[in-house]
């Protein structure tokens, strides 16, 4: 790896985030919350509930690495450690398309972690 200077780095996990928009009609609040966020359950067997999907770059760190590359000309870069398949190469193609470095990204074996969005 060839060294460089960055203004910035980014240290955490890399995860995608798959956005799903649903009729709130179909969503039952649990009885507990955990920080902010509201739990929610569906119906089993639903079909119909989703309108819209998105995804993008998910994780606290590179959220921010990423906003910022959009604020500054900050030299970036991003270290964490990601699987072999296809959507930790979709990950790193998108964090370079913010400009973010990416050659701190560790491959190995494996798979990319997920999370799941529900907004209604």
């Amino acid at each position: 790896m060839t060294k460089r200077k960055f203004h910035l780095i980014g240290i955490g996990p890399l995860f995608e985030d798959l956005i799903i928009d649903i009729r709130a009609r179909y969503t039952h609040e649990i009885s507990y919350e955990r920080g902010v966020m509201k739990h929610l359950c569906l119906e089993a067997g639903l079909k119909e509930a989703a309108t819209n999907f998105g995804r993008s770059t998910g994780g606290s760190a590179a959220n921010i690495v990423c906003m910022l590359s959009r604020l500054s000309d900050y030299s970036l870069g991003y270290f964490t450690k990601l699987g072999s398949d296809a959507i930790s190469e979709w990950l790193i193609e998108d964090l370079q398309d913010f400009g973010v470095d990416t050659d701190g990204i560790i491959r190995e074996e494996g798979e990319a972690g997920a999370s799941i969005i529900v907004t209604d």
